[in-house]
C-alpha cells in the first residue's frame, strides 16, 4: 500500500521492541514467542515488504534498531529480548551481504538505555540513578537521540557503509 501511495521507497528504518522481565527458568514458550514475534519476526516482515522494491530499483538503505542488550544480555529476565535483538543484528548483516549486489545497504543502530516505557518497567529510581552515573554522558538516552544516526545511515552520506551496527549509548560501551 505505501509503495503505491509514495511511488518508491528509498530507505526504511524500523524499530520494534517489546520486553517484559521474566527469569529464563520461569519463562514459558508463549512469552518467548511473543517477544521474538514482535522484535525479530516483525522486523523481518516489514523489511521483506520493502527490500524487493529497493533491489529492483538497485538502490536503497535499510536501518534496523537493535539494542546494546544484544551484546551484553542486559539484566536478568531479558533472555528473550537479548536473543531477539541479537537476531536483528544478524539479520542486518545478512541483508547487507545479500542485498549489496542489488545496490541496497543494510545497517543497524544499537541504542543504549533509553527513556521508554520498557525501561520504566525495568529500572527502579535507585537503579536508574546508578545507570546515569556510569554512562559517560550522565543521562539516559531519549528516542530522538537516534534520529541523527538513522538519518545519516539512510542518507547518501553513508553510501559506503553496510553490514554495520552503530552503537549509540552515551559512551557506556566504549571500545
Amino acid at each position: 500500500r505505501g509503495l503505491k501511495r509514495c511511488g518508491q521507497i528509498d530507505g526504511r528504518g524500523h524499530a520494534a521492541g517489546v520486553a517484559g522481565a521474566r527469569p529464563f527458568l520461569e519463562m514459558d514458550e508463549a512469552e518467548w514467542h511473543r517477544v521474538l514475534d514482535v522484535n525479530l519476526n516483525g522486523t523481518f516482515r516489514i523489511t521483506h515488504a520493502v527490500a524487493g522494491a529497493m533491489a529492483k530499483r538497485r538502490e536503497g538503505s535499510i536501518v534496523l534498531i537493535s539494542s546494546i542488550v544484544a551484546r551484553t544480555g542486559g539484566q536478568r529476565g531479558l533472555a528473550h529480548y537479548a536473543a531477539s535483538k541479537a537476531g536483528v543484528e544478524g539479520l542486518a548483516r545478512a541483508l547487507a551481504l545479500e542485498l549489496a549486489p542489488h545496490g541496497v545497504r543494510a545497517n543497524a543502530i544499537a541504542p543504549g538505555i533509553t527513556e521508554t516505557p520498557i525501561i520504566d518497567g525495568l529500572l527502579s529510581g535507585d537503579r536508574r540513578e546508578l545507570m546515569r552515573k556510569v554512562i559517560p554522558l550522565r543521562r539516559l538516552a531519549h528516542p530522538q537521540d537516534y534520529l541523527g544516526p538513522a538519518i545519516f545511515l539512510l542518507s547518501p552520506a553513508s553510501g559506503y557503509l553496510t553490514g554495520q551496527v552503530l552503537t549509540v549509548d552515551g559512551g557506556l560501551r566504549m571500545g
